[in-house]
């Protein structure tokens, strides 16, 4: 048998009627303290199914009370065994505290609708060189293939 001395038991919670690792606390504790609208979600082993493979989640509670509360990130438990990490992606991809993350996602945004439109633009001109062609042939039946026809 092993013992971790970097990790504690943990803490009892007579809510949930089981250990909360001292590292989960102190990550919801460094989260509150990062920013009060964040804080670290869970569900407890015992109500936890087969399909919960994602059961810790960072919540973010916008101080505008018009927005609703929503979920940053859903987390598995082997990532929550690293919580520095965790912290360091919310340090990474905090918007409001890095702005350039947000223009590399709209950066991204405006390629995949660049991208898009070019696609459109393509399947636009196949479709009109299908139509020159029918126009143009002197045959009374046209096959667009797959079981398609078109007639004159």
């Amino acid at each position: 048998m092993t013992t971790s001395f970097t990790r504690s038991a943990g803490v009892w919670n007579s809510e949930r009627g089981e250990f909360v690792s001292d590292d989960h606390a102190k990550l919801a504790d460094a989260l509150a303290d990062y920013n009060r609208g964040f804080s670290l979600v869970y569900i407890p082993e015992k109500e936890r199914s087969a399909e919960d493979t994602k059961p810790f989640a960072i919540l973010h509670t916008p101080s505008d009370t018009t927005k609703p509360p929503y979920i940053m990130r859903y987390l598995t438990a082997l990532e929550m065994r690293d919580p520095a990490a965790v912290l360091g992606w919310v340090f990474a991809n905090d918007l409001s505290k890095n702005p350039n993350r947000l223009q590399e996602i709209e950066a991204e945004d405006r390629a995949r609708k660049i991208l898009q439109a070019r696609e459109q633009e393509d399947d636009m001109l196949e479709r009109a060189e299908l139509a020159m062609s029918i126009l143009k042939s002197p045959l009374h039946t046209y096959n667009l293939g797959g079981g398609r026809k078109i007639r004159s």
